[in-house]
């Protein structure tokens, strides 16, 4: 459906030949989009996912935890912040998290994005079955040094599946890579946009 939605943006915007980013499930939806539309895409930028399956405990468990918050509890965004800290460590996540808070019509706060839905289809996020043939898109993989979302093992499946591509690491960068070091994130970005 994600891959659809990103069609359809390009067509109702006449974008044609992009480039496509997408970090984590962003990278995998951007995977599916390049290896269903190959010929629409000039370029392909993944950030630190790899084309296989992954555990999707820590998202589930994240997602139940903040089913669980009761909005009607709280006055104050920080309140919120302060509560997720609870069981969230990583700042970066936290932001990324309360970017997805506002309040509703009636005043009250609530998360954009629908946990019921996404806690019921939270297992999707592990597809890989799109990946068959070789992509020969221009594709250049971005991963953090502190991460292991792309490891030696997923170099070897990344080479089976994609003719053209490269391989980068920011040093000292996480998952979050685009967040922890955004500087190194955007010159490892524009490097291959502008070869």
């Amino acid at each position: 459906v994600m891959c659809e939605d990103v069609l359809e943006y390009m067509e109702d915007n006449n974008i044609e030949k992009p480039i496509l980013l997408g970090h984590s499930l962003g990278g995998k939806v951007a995977m599916k989009f390049t290896f269903t539309y190959p010929e629409k895409i000039e370029k392909l930028i993944i950030a630190d996912i790899a084309p296989r399956k992954y555990s999707i405990d820590f998202i589930e468990e994240l997602l139940q935890k903040l089913s669980r918050l009761d909005f009607k509890d709280f006055t104050k965004r920080s309140d919120i912040e302060d509560v997720l800290s609870l069981f969230i460590e990583n700042h970066g996540i936290r932001l990324f998290l309360l970017k997805n808070l506002y309040r509703n019509e009636n005043k009250e706060f609530a998360w954009r994005f629908n946990i019921e839905i996404l806690l019921k289809k939270v297992n999707s996020i592990q597809e890989v079955d799109f990946i068959k043939g070789i992509c020969d898109v221009p594709t250049h993989f971005i991963r953090g040094g502190n991460s292991n979302y792309i490891t030696s093992e997923d170099e070897l499946i990344i080479n089976k599946h994609f003719s053209d591509f490269s391989i980068a690491t920011i040093d000292g960068a996480g998952h979050w890579l685009h967040t922890e070091k955004p500087e190194k994130f955007y010159n490892e970005v524009m490097g291959f946009c502008l070869l």
